[in-house]
């Protein structure tokens, strides 16, 4: 099983990424979510939401919401024969892959509406929200039990270059995977950034 797997990584060539004074300090004392609608602290949301960093997540090789589910409390994916049962707080849709799901899903602001679609892997991800509790009015009428929030890295006009390449190779059952990552600004009004992720299962 995926969650079982332990990876190797192997660092292929140096991140580049130059922060802007004091960038890397404010990361460290507050982190800043969208969960409703706009940019603002995680403690001055009135709401219970968790959010997973991107760089806490590659540390923990995390690159779907299965695995992610077993470091969230009260969130919780199974797997079913036909359809996967997600939960917020013991609550959720089941088994039933016609049903839109009271714990929505958001990929970039993009509605993700079957149970299935949980299993779709992700990388490059900035960050992850989870909200617990009803979340109709900003998510949908849908979201009665909770919503899950996936924001991909970007860069934005003004960043400085990065580039990164990474390598990983599961042993106990001999797949790897590579994933380079290149963004920055070329000109004051553009940020551009580019993820490729390539690899294969030995299973």
């Amino acid at each position: 099983m995926k969650s079982t797997k332990r990876f190797t990584r192997i660092m292929l060539a140096a991140a580049v990424a130059v922060a802007l004074p004091g960038t890397a300090m404010a990361q460290l004392e507050e982190v800043v979510v969208t969960a409703t609608k706009r940019t603002e602290s995680v403690m001055d949301i009135p709401m219970s939401v968790q959010a997973i960093c991107g760089e806490r997540l590659d540390a923990m090789a995390i690159d779907e919401l299965g695995d992610l589910a077993t470091t969230i409390p009260n969130f919780s994916i199974g797997d079913g024969v036909t359809t996967n049962l997600i939960t917020m707080r013991g609550m959720g849709s089941g088994e039933d892959r016609s049903f839109e799901q009271s714990v929505s899903m958001f990929v970039d602001g993009i509605y993700m509406p079957r149970s299935r679609q949980t299993r779709t892997p992700f990388f490059d991800a900035d960050r992850v929200e989870i909200l617990r509790g009803p979340q109709a009015v900003l998510f949908g009428l849908n979201s009665t039990a909770g919503a899950i929030s996936i924001h991909s890295a970007v860069n934005n006009p003004g960043d400085e270059f990065e580039a990164r390449i990474t390598g990983e190779y599961e042993t106990e059952f001999e797949g790897s995977k590579g994933t380079l990552v290149v963004g920055g600004s070329p000109i004051d009004s553009l940020g551009l950034r580019l993820a490729i992720e390539d690899g294969e299962s030995g299973d």
